[in-house]
C-alpha cells in the first residue's frame, strides 16, 4: 500500500499520509489490512473494491500537494455519506488546487464553482 501511494518518493512522511488517509476515509481500510501500509497489493487491484481503489488513487494524487487534479468519476462505488465527506474534503481543503472532474454526483456538482456539460462532443 505504501509503495502504491508514495511511488517511491521518500519525501512523504508516514504521519502525513496517515492523516490524509484518515481525512478521505481510507484509514479503516488500511487498518483492516494485516500489514497495514506494508501490505502488498495485487498489481491489477483485483482484491480491492471500487471505493477503496478510488480512495487509494485519490490519496496518491493528493499526497504530492498538486496544483491541478484531474478526476474521472472519483465517487463511484461510494455511499452517499462517504461521497459527501470526500467531496467536502476535496473542494474545501484543497484550496490551492484546481480540480477538474467528470461526475454524475449531484452533491459534487452543487459544490463546484463551474459545471461544463459535454453533449455529443460539444461543451455546453
Amino acid at each position: 500500500v505504501w509503495e502504491n501511494i508514495s511511488l517511491g518518493n521518500a519525501a512523504y512522511s508516514v504521519n502525513e499520509i496517515a492523516e490524509l488517509a484518515n481525512r478521505i476515509g481510507l484509514k479503516p481500510y488500511i487498518s483492516g489490512l494485516r500489514l497495514g501500509f506494508d501490505t502488498v497489493l495485487d498489481p491489477l487491484g483485483g482484491r480491492l473494491n471500487r471505493a477503496a481503489t478510488n480512495r487509494l488513487l485519490i490519496l496518491r494524487s493528493i499526497a504530492g500537494k498538486p496544483k491541478l487534479l484531474l478526476l474521472e468519476n472519483p465517487l463511484e462505488g461510494f455511499s452517499d455519506e462517504a461521497a459527501k465527506m470526500l467531496t467536502d474534503f476535496l473542494l474545501e481543503e484543497l484550496k490551492d488546487c484546481t480540480i477538474i472532474a467528470t461526475t454524475n454526483n449531484e452533491y459534487f456538482k452543487s459544490k463546484s464553482d463551474f459545471i461544463f456539460k459535454l453533449n455529443q462532443g460539444a461543451i455546453n
